[in-house]
């Protein structure tokens, strides 16, 4: 059974070696893009790292809440490694799966530097649903739109945002 490992990661910043992750989401879906499980939980960081951010990120993240839910939480980024990689085992266990999502190679520097022990159980190639955006609204002027308003910048929701539009994507093309 074809299966997809959606991943998606909220940071304190875009440089991989220097910066932290503040939340990571998962989910499987099954061939035709049916959810069959789900991971998502904020990463516990000092008040350092936190400080440290640009304008930017402690703008988004304190206005998508996840500020506050990095505050109380307890999980550590070696404890969600090891989530995810349990999820990776229980779905694909002998394959390594490519990640899906929007921009995902953003997320694959940061999992390489911070996750490498789940790196090495990932394939090197990625499903990346942006670029099927970029390339469909270039070359069809075909353009799905998200559900929501506007971005909130939270794994869980970017992931879900990902699969619709890669469903609408391929319903299309049907």
């Amino acid at each position: 059974m074809n299966k997809f490992f959606f991943l998606d990661l909220e940071t304190t910043g875009l440089d991989a070696a220097t910066c932290h992750i503040l939340e990571v989401a998962a989910v499987i879906t099954d061939h035709k893009l049916n959810i069959l499980e789900e991971y998502t939980t904020p990463i516990w960081a000092p008040p350092s790292t936190l400080q440290a951010m640009d304008d930017w990120c402690k703008t988004t993240h304190k206005n998508s809440g996840l500020l506050v839910d990095v505050a109380e939480t307890s999980v550590t980024l070696a404890e969600a490694e090891l989530t995810l990689q349990k999820l990776k085992r229980k779905h694909f266990p002998v394959e390594k799966p490519a990640i899906s999502g929007s921009s995902v190679h953003f997320d694959k520097r940061f999992i390489d530097q911070h996750m490498p022990t789940f790196s090495k159980e990932l394939s090197h190639r990625i499903i990346d649903v942006s670029s099927f955006m970029g390339a469909l609204s270039n070359y069809h002027n075909f353009i799905i739109e998200s559900k929501r308003e506007k971005p909130v910048h939270r794994a869980f929701p970017d992931i879900i945002d990902s699969i619709g539009y890669l469903k609408g994507y391929l319903e299309r093309f049907k």
